[in-house]
């Protein structure tokens, strides 16, 4: 009898608590907002990983009102429902494409130019193209160049052997990884130009498709996401 009277007493003076489907606090009895733990947020490092974990490890069927969000080409985020009054909602999960960015606009040596060109890009048939002119090059290579604005007539002599002729066309269309490789990677135009500085040949990309890419990446990321057949809402 003392136990419930105590017990009673409690309850009144701190509201009967009501957890949600994970086991949150989220509200007391009389409708006020608790300020709920926050989810600790699981990095992952690829969109597989993201389908594993939502098929294998994340409560079944997911409780209504979770999303996925596509942040960005390189983020997206699994969501709690949004919460009131904050508006605000847990990121259980965090994905995150990490990499390093091809050095655009910048002046490379022939050497490093060839290596960041075949680890960064899709391999297709205009970087074989590229890696033709530029695996012709050296630091002791005399080259002449015409330019029209459009493109460059390029000579490359070294010793007394003559490379030979070849024309550059602007702009060249690649695809460098810059989202996941889950995906396909999105094409984007660059100029690719060759100077000489010294007794040396520089090689350059320059970006003149700015960040139309993002958009297609997002939408491939959206495409994959729906493919897997994960029964969750998809923003992005």
């Amino acid at each position: 009898m003392i136990k419930e009277a105590i017990d009673k007493i409690i309850d009144m003076a701190t509201g009967h608590i009501i957890k949600d489907d994970f086991g949150r606090q989220v509200w007391d009895k009389s409708g006020s907002f608790l300020n709920e733990p926050k989810w600790p947020t699981l990095k992952l490092l690829s969109l597989t990983a993201l389908e594993d974990y939502l098929k294998t490890v994340h409560p079944q069927p997911v409780p209504e009102g979770v999303f996925l969000h596509i942040a960005s080409p390189t983020q997206v985020t699994f969501r709690g429902p949004v919460q009131e009054p904050k508006k605000t909602a847990d990121v259980y999960v965090e994905v995150h494409c990490e990499g390093k960015a091809f050095p655009f606009g910048q002046w490379l040596a022939t050497e490093s130019f060839i290596i960041l060109l075949q680890t960064m890009f899709v391999a297709d048939d205009t970087t074989a193209d590229l890696l033709k002119i530029v695996g012709n090059l050296s630091s002791d290579t005399q080259v002449k160049t015409l330019d029209n604005g459009v493109a460059q007539e390029v000579t490359a002599k070294t010793g007394i052997t003559i490379v030979g002729n070849v024309k550059l066309p602007n702009p060249v269309t690649l695809r460098p990884y810059r989202t996941f490789r889950e995906v396909e990677q999105p094409e984007s135009l660059y100029v690719f130009r060759m100077q000489k500085e010294g007794n040396f040949v520089t090689c350059a990309l320059f970006d003149v498709g700015g960040n139309l890419w993002e958009q297609t990446a997002i939408a491939s990321i959206k495409e994959w996401l729906r493919e897997t057949g994960i029964d969750v809402p998809v923003i992005g």
